[in-house]
């Protein structure tokens, strides 16, 4: 969905046309098109357009976020970036996985992205790891919609990120300079060419705040290590509410269907759900 608006007014249509047919003769000035500009200013996908209604996407019980997430994959080592454009919060980590990729499994259960972005190769198949990364995702009971891009090298992602930050790195987010040292780099570098090609990035990159994951236990800056419960341990214990696709929860007997019964609203909804499936280890 692309947004246009009007970027002059009529007497300054004018005026344009009057500079650009000064030279021309009777016959190509009949031609000329006599519209008023317009532009687009923003692009939205599925996962970057939202509802501001707070309110109203609580009593739909659509509280949860809509993620996207950029990852780069490296045999079994992953980077990645998911953010919600509700809230502006960019969320990055690496991990290295094993051969059932059991933690990519969890973090897409975790999240439950709407949109994900992957590099040209992933998309192509390239190894059998690339294969069941994809399986992955196209199994879920709500596919998310796919976004690549041909990617060369990271230094892609430096251009990328000295366009929007400073050029001294030391002046930086902390998340982003960890980002810089694997494979997370170049899934920041995706989703910062993901937001650009939408007409986003100017408006969203400056503002976002980053955070940072060594894993998928949901272990950031500033809180304590917590546990890591796999897929499949979320699915079987009924952790969480089923996804039925259309974002609407349904009466269901999953913990944290009981466990929120207390919360009123969609943030407070979002951070419990966070606080599931990553209990802390130790309260105190």
């Amino acid at each position: 969905m692309a947004i246009c608006e009007q970027t002059e007014n009529v007497l300054e249509m004018e005026d344009r046309i009057k500079r650009e047919t000064k030279d021309m003769t009777p016959e190509e000035r009949r031609k000329v098109n006599k519209t008023v500009n317009r532009e687009i200013l923003h692009i939205y996908s599925k996962g970057t357009h939202f509802n501001l209604d707070a309110d109203q996407q609580t009593l739909l019980g659509d509280y949860d976020a809509k993620y996207v997430l950029a990852f780069y994959q490296s045999g079994t080592k992953f980077g990645y970036c998911y953010f919600d454009m509700s809230t502006l919060n960019f969320y990055m980590g690496s991990f290295k996985d094993d051969f059932t990729l059991k933690q990519f499994r969890t973090l897409i259960m975790q999240i439950r992205p709407v949109e994900f972005i992957c590099t040209t190769g992933a998309a192509e198949h390239t190894n059998i790891h690339a294969q069941e990364t994809l399986k992955i995702l196209r199994n879920c009971p709500s596919p998310p919609v796919a976004t690549t891009f041909a990617y060369k090298d990271a230094s892609e992602a430096d251009q990328m990120l000295k366009r929007y930050f400073l050029s001294d790195q030391a002046k930086w987010p902390e998340a982003i300079l960890k980002a810089l040292k694997g494979e997370a780099k170049i899934a920041l570098g995706l989703s910062i060419i993901f937001l650009d090609k939408l007409l986003l990035a100017d408006t969203s990159i400056p503002i976002a705040s980053f955070e940072w994951s060594e894993g998928v236990d949901g272990s950031f800056a500033g809180r304590p290590a917590s546990m890591l419960i796999d897929a499949q341990a979320i699915e079987h214990l009924d952790i969480l509410p089923p996804y039925f696709g259309s974002r609407v929860r349904k009466a269901d007997g999953s913990l944290f269907s009981f466990l929120s019964q207390g919360s009123s609203t969609a943030f407070g909804k979002r951070m419990l759900k966070r606080w599931t499936v990553s209990p802390l280890y130790d309260v105190a």
